[in-house]
């Protein structure tokens, strides 16, 4: 430990406590955490200070979001920041919150974010954040989760250079790079952030030694009459690491999860607590040691899903899929089960109909049952067991018969606006574009043939795509639709953005689009990429956006633009 102090105080993370304020301020325990390289990283024990903390929410990248940026044949390389948070300095006046003591005359505080403090991953984030949209700028693709920054180009010389670019804009502002943990060369076979990337095959895995690590994890529960919960709780972690790279992840953490939470007194919160391992449980946990389903990873190739729309009532179930319709009636006795349960079975009933049509695609069940949706997405939950019972049929076959599954809710009709707000909140997506704002952009560019993402009532144009079934619309769901083709308009929803830009890349669609500027954003080199004419930000009127009679309260904060999109060869 005092090695590891004398270390800070050389890189002045701390300061020694003049001796007059000794025993002033909040003091702290200091405990040294091993890392995953062997080495130890200082914690400071603020759990005191925490809870009066105003703990902020805040957008950051996780390994979900950089996966869906990654792409066949990528080129990457990744870089680590050393001692990162130390980067940022903390008020001389807030110092006095985060000493500590190793003896009684050795007395010290941090002079910069230590980790520990709940608020350190926000600030953090912030300040690199700010760094990284001006690096965007430049089109280069570059990620980050903390200080685990990911890079990416189709040409490893181009790579080459935008990393020497990086390098020196991070080293310009301070920041130190871990050259041991930093892959500097471009690799097309890369582990970031415990998933490993192989581009050529278009695959994101498990690491060889993580696969290993779980195995013997599993095998060690699996041989054991009974575990620590501290223990059962270590190998769930292990398991949920993985669900970013195993697609049926989810549902097989499941069985061992419910027991756990069976037997677990959360109450007493006794990590030592005996967690008896069940013979069913233990036969789930054989999957884990299959080597087959532990390589089997995630593709890098865009999921195209077969729609199965499904719905219940206290009576029978009706479905449609691909202009197939399928109805049943429910028995006396299950007329008395729960809504919810009934929703995942008319989903079941749905599957077992049109099986076969279903075979080895990836499928996306529309419901309006939330509950339903969540424990399809979420491959179970631990809310229900009764759920858990009906969703076993459906999660079974589909790890055997389909590449993926998920679900999405399906709103019920679409009222007026009066019965919209008493029945529920604003959409945050469905946001009009002021007409007049509309004009101005014909003017500039011309007049879209086709709006892509509209309805009856808020269609630019006359020909238009709908995201559901409506009175007079050319198509339903404009990303299965064909965008090689005219001149086209579009105002997607935020979170279809980087799905957007996909598609106008891989069909070179010729588009305008309204979408924010926003360097932070991943997907904002991409949007430059695409760019043939000088964007428009448009103009700051306070009911630019609107639905109904209601207006956007907020419409600065999107920075909405104009964008003359094409996809290139």
């Amino acid at each position: 430990m005092i090695s590891y102090v004398q270390q800070l105080l050389k890189d002045g993370a701390i300061l020694p406590v003049p001796r007059e304020f000794q025993g002033q301020g909040i003091y702290s325990v200091l405990f040294m955490l091993m890392k995953k390289t062997g080495d130890f990283r200082p914690i400071l024990d603020l759990r005191s200070i925490n809870v009066f903390l105003q703990i902020k929410r805040f957008r950051m990248e996780s390994i979900y979001s950089i996966i869906k940026e990654i792409q066949i044949g990528d080129w990457l390389l990744s870089l680590d920041l050393k001692d990162a948070y130390f980067h940022i300095p903390v008020a001389v006046s807030h110092q006095k919150f985060l000493r500590f003591a190793l003896s009684q005359d050795l007395h010290y505080q941090f002079t910069c974010l230590p980790f520990g403090l709940a608020t350190s991953p926000r600030v953090f984030s912030k300040v690199l954040q700010t760094l990284i949209a001006e690096i965007r700028r430049q089109g280069i693709q570059i990620f980050h989760y903390l200080d685990d920054i990911l890079m990416k180009s189709q040409d490893p010389q181009v790579l080459t250079i935008q990393r020497d670019v990086v390098i020196r804009i991070l080293q310009d502002h301070g920041w130190v790079l871990n050259l041991e943990k930093s892959q500097l060369v471009p690799s097309q076979d890369l582990i970031y952030l415990g998933a490993r990337f192989l581009t050529v095959q278009g695959l994101v895995t498990l690491p060889d030694k993580k696969k290993e690590k779980i195995k013997a994890a599993v095998r060690d529960l699996m041989q054991r009459p009974w575990s620590s919960a501290r223990e059962v709780s270590s190998v769930l972690g292990l398991q949920t690491s993985t669900f970013p790279m195993l697609k049926w992840a989810r549902w097989q953490i499941r069985p061992l999860q419910s027991m756990f939470l069976n037997q677990w007194n959360s109450i007493a919160q006794d990590w030592n607590q005996r967690i008896v391992m069940q013979v069913e449980t233990k036969d789930k946990l054989r999957w884990w040691m299959l080597e087959s389903n532990l390589s089997k990873g995630l593709s890098l190739e865009a999921i195209k899903w077969k729609v199965i729309t499904t719905d219940s009532s206290p009576y029978g179930w009706g479905a449609h899929v691909e202009g197939y319709c399928l109805q049943g009636l429910w028995k006396t006795e299950e007329q008395l089960l729960p809504a919810n349960v009934l929703e995942l079975r008319a989903v079941w009933k749905a599957i077992q109909q049109c099986g076969r049509k279903l075979k080895g695609a990836a499928l996306l069940v529309k419901t309006d049952n939330m509950a339903a949706v969540s424990y399809i997405r979420k491959q179970g939950g631990t809310h229900s067991q009764s759920l858990i019972r009906e969703l076993y049929p459906i999660m079974t076959w589909a790890e055997s018969n389909l590449q993926d599954i998920s679900a999405i809710h399906l709103p019920g009709k679409q009222n007026v606006l009066a019965d919209f707000l008493s029945r529920a909140r604003i959409s945050r997506h469905e946001w009009e574009l002021n007409p007049k704002v509309f004009i101005q952009i014909v003017q500039k560019w011309g007049l879209p043939d086709v709006d892509l993402m509209a309805t009856t009532n808020n269609r630019k144009v006359d020909t238009f795509f709908s995201r559901f079934p409506c009175n007079q619309t050319a198509a339903v769901d404009a990303l299965q639709q064909d965008w090689s083709v005219g001149l086209l308009y579009i105002f997607p929803p935020t979170p279809l953005i980087p799905h957007i830009l996909r598609k106008i890349r891989a069909e070179k669609a010729d588009i305008i689009a309204i979408i924010p500027d926003w360097p932070r954003r991943s997907w904002y080199p991409m949007l430059r990429s695409l760019v043939i004419r000088s964007p428009w930000r448009l103009p700051q009127r306070e009911d630019i956006l609107s639905q109904g009679p209601v207006r956007h309260p907020n419409p600065h904060v999107l920075c909405l633009t104009a964008w003359r999109l094409r996809g290139k060869g």
